[in-house]
């Protein structure tokens, strides 16, 4: 009796899940249904998965990036991207985050990259070389400085463009800061990765 319970109860497990609306990452959806799963049916993620680095004569900007499938954000399932960062200038680090990228420990949702948004040429922040049908990722990026840079982190974005020139793989980031913030008084008004425009190459 015992065996035949728990074979009905892991086939009502598995039935439920089976029934969960799967939805495309690149659908925009409006509504996502509870229990529904962002799946990257078109890999659109796996591209940016990799260590990417910028090097200039005085500063190296290391990103590194990983896929987690199916993450359960409390509301619905995603699959997401989450990375880390070191930004080195005149030889000295300034900010390095990149000892938490495989800390299994950490929610994803607390790596200082992460999200799955996918926006496209008009989106915000538009993109006049961009294709009409060109995807980017939109994601949520903070500075680990929580003490004088948290209220800055609630309007931290990071836009990744993937390219291929020359046959080789380049990733197009743009780092900003919404205009929503509100400044307090002699707080600093940037990341210590300052926003703009990089151009890192894969490793």
């Amino acid at each position: 009796m015992k065996k035949i319970l728990i074979i009905l109860i892991t086939f009502i497990s598995f039935s439920c899940k089976a029934q969960q609306p799967i939805i495309a990452l690149d659908s925009l959806a409006a509504d996502i249904p509870d229990g529904s799963y962002l799946k990257d049916f078109k890999h659109d993620l796996d591209k940016f998965v990799g260590t990417w680095i910028m090097t200039t004569p005085i500063s190296k900007l290391t990103i590194k990036l990983r896929k987690i499938e199916q993450y359960n954000n409390d509301i619905f399932f995603e699959d997401i991207l989450v990375g880390e960062y070191k930004y080195e200038l005149n030889g000295s680090t300034v900010v390095n985050t990149l000892p938490a990228f495989l800390d299994l420990s950490i929610d994803p949702y607390y790596h200082n990259i992460v999200g799955s948004r996918i926006i496209y040429k008009g989106q915000h922040p538009s993109c006049s070389t961009c294709s009409n049908d060109e995807k980017r990722m939109d994601l949520f990026f903070t500075d680990p400085d929580e003490l004088t840079r948290g209220y800055l982190n609630d309007a931290g974005g990071i836009v990744l463009r993937h390219k291929i020139e020359n046959g080789i793989e380049k990733m197009e980031i743009k780092i900003f800061i919404n205009d929503t913030v509100v400044m307090p008084e002699n707080a600093p008004s940037n990341f210590q990765l300052p926003t703009g425009e990089y151009t890192l190459t894969k490793q």
